[in-house]
């Protein structure tokens, strides 16, 4: 009998494997992502981003809960992203453009295989929320400019890639930045968590470079640690979950 399920079980494993490479082979990403123009004076504007997928009836409901989530993947795990230089050069020619952002975005094997394994579900370790609350701090990033102290949150401008990343950080990036741009206690949490600095930020004379590094270090801290922070991210976690290829370890 145990003989016979550990064949099952193989078996099972199998299909299952087979079953997520068929369906992997079967993607394009221009369904997910797109380069669009606006016309500003006399001016073309083109930016690219992840598509809601509002014309894609049986992926509409990944598109539009995952918009956040894809289009952090896009801009900072796609190669196609480093071309704008070159696609610029060819305004106003927008049909060769998107015709070339395209090819280039089906020729990005790698990114590819990010985001197959995440429209597919295909299972990644699981993560505990104290390690979640860690990656999600590191996007409230102190900055300064002309001498203003502030939180900046940004997929691009944040201190996340700081941290040791492995083949499963996209996704838990990824979620960490979906958690604080859809959920506006998570923007808020960023001026509250300058709050025990205040009296040092409105100081007339300002404030050091060397002190705003400690602040920065002692603010990612305070926000790895804070609990409402992580009650946000079990929330977003709750309600993506049927999108999600990975288990949410809860203390």
């Amino acid at each position: 009998m145990p003989f016979k399920l550990s064949i099952t079980l193989i078996v099972i494993s199998l299909l299952t494997s087979c079953n997520w490479s068929h369906q992997a082979a079967d993607i394009n990403l221009s369904d997910f992502y797109r380069v669009y123009f606006e016309k500003r004076q006399d001016k073309i504007i083109m930016y690219s981003e992840a598509d809601s997928l509002n014309s894609k009836i049986k992926l509409k409901e990944f598109g539009n809960a995952m918009w956040a989530y894809n289009d952090y993947l896009f801009r900072n795990y796609s190669e196609t992203t480093k071309l704008y230089s070159h696609f610029k050069s060819l305004l106003p020619d927008t049909s060769l453009i998107k015709q070339e952002f395209n090819a280039a975005l089906n020729n990005d094997n790698k990114f590819k295989d990010i985001f197959k394994n995440s429209l597919y579900k295909k299972s990644i370790p699981s993560i505990s929320i104290d390690s979640l609350g860690i990656i999600a701090s590191r996007f409230y990033l102190v900055d300064k400019f002309r001498n203003q102290v502030y939180v900046h949150l940004c997929a691009n401008i944040n201190e996340v890639q700081s941290l040791e990343q492995n083949e499963f950080s996209p996704f838990f990036n990824a979620f960490c930045f979906m958690t604080i741009r859809n959920n506006d206690e998570a923007s808020d949490l960023a001026s509250t968590l300058l709050i025990p600095y205040s009296s040092e930020l409105n100081n007339s004379e300002g404030i050091s470079d060397e002190r705003l590094v400690e602040i920065k270090k002692e603010v990612f801290e305070a926000a790895s640690k804070n609990k409402q922070l992580q009650q946000i991210l079990i929330k977003e976690y709750n309600k993506k979950r049927e999108f999600l290829n990975f288990e949410l370890k809860i203390n």
